[in-house]
C-alpha cells in the first residue's frame, strides 16, 4: 500500500478521469518535500483546468522524481488519456497498479487505455483483473462492456453478446450494454445465416 490516503484513492481517480475534483478529498502528500507538494498540486490544477499538456509535462517530471507517487502517475495517465496518447496512458496506468496492487478501479482503467491503444490482449486481461478484485463496484457493468467490446473487435460475436449480457445482469439501465447487445445479436445471426449459405452451397 503507498504512502497516501488508501480512502481517497476512487474520488481522486474519479475526479482525474471525470476532471470534477470540487471538494473531492486530495491525496496527503504531507511525508514529501514542501517542493514536492506544491508541485503536484500545481500539476492537479493544470489538470482540472484542463491544461492537458501542461498537466501531462509536470506529472511526467513527478513520476521521474518520485516514482512511489502513486497519484502522480494516475494523473499522468489521466492526462495522457485526454490527449489520445494512449501508449503513455497504459504505461503509467501500470505503474500505478503495481504501486497499488489489486485496486479494480486502476485495473480497469488500465484495461481501457490498453482496448484504446488497440492492444486487446492486455485489455482482456486486465479487465478480468478488475473483474476478480470487483465485488461489487459500481463500475463492474462497465468493464463487462469493456470485455464486449474487445470480442466484438475480434469478431467474437457470442462471446460479446454473453458479456453485453454480464453488463446488463450487473447494471439493467446500462444503456451502451443495451444497444451493443442487440448489435452483436445480430451479428451472430448473419454469421450463422452466411454460414448456413455456405454450408448448403458446397454440400
Amino acid at each position: 500500500m503507498s504512502v497516501f490516503a488508501r480512502r481517497s484513492f476512487v474520488v481522486v481517480l474519479s475526479a482525474f478521469v471525470a476532471a470534477a475534483a470540487v471538494g473531492a478529498p486530495r491525496w496527503d502528500t504531507s511525508e514529501y518535500p514542501v517542493s514536492t507538494q506544491r508541485r503536484f498540486e500545481e500539476a492537479e490544477r493544470l489538470f482540472m483546468a484542463g491544461d492537458h499538456d501542461a498537466s501531462f509535462a509536470l506529472y511526467t517530471v513527478l513520476t521521474r522524481e518520485r516514482p512511489e507517487l502513486s497519484p502522480a502517475h494516475i494523473g499522468l495517465a489521466a492526462s495522457a488519456s485526454r490527449l489520445g496518447k494512449h501508449e503513455e496512458a497504459s504505461v503509467a496506468y501500470l505503474a500505478a497498479a503495481a504501486l497499488l496492487p489489486g485496486d479494480p478501479t486502476i485495473e480497469g482503467e488500465l484495461a481501457d487505455s490498453y482496448r484504446d491503444a488497440k492492444r486487446l490482449d492486455e485489455a482482456e486481461r486486465w479487465y478480468h483483473e478488475a473483474l476478480s478484485h470487483a465485488g461489487g463496484h459500481a463500475d463492474s457493468a462497465k468493464w463487462h462492456v469493456g470485455l464486449g467490446l474487445v470480442d466484438s473487435s475480434a469478431g467474437r460475436f457470442r462471446g460479446a453478446a454473453a458479456h453485453y449480457r454480464d453488463a446488463l445482469a450487473a447494471n439493467p439501465l446500462q444503456t451502451i450494454a443495451t444497444h451493443n447487445l442487440g448489435v452483436a445479436l445480430l451479428k451472430r445471426s448473419e454469421e450463422r445465416r452466411v454460414g448456413k449459405e455456405c454450408r448448403s452451397r458446397w454440400s
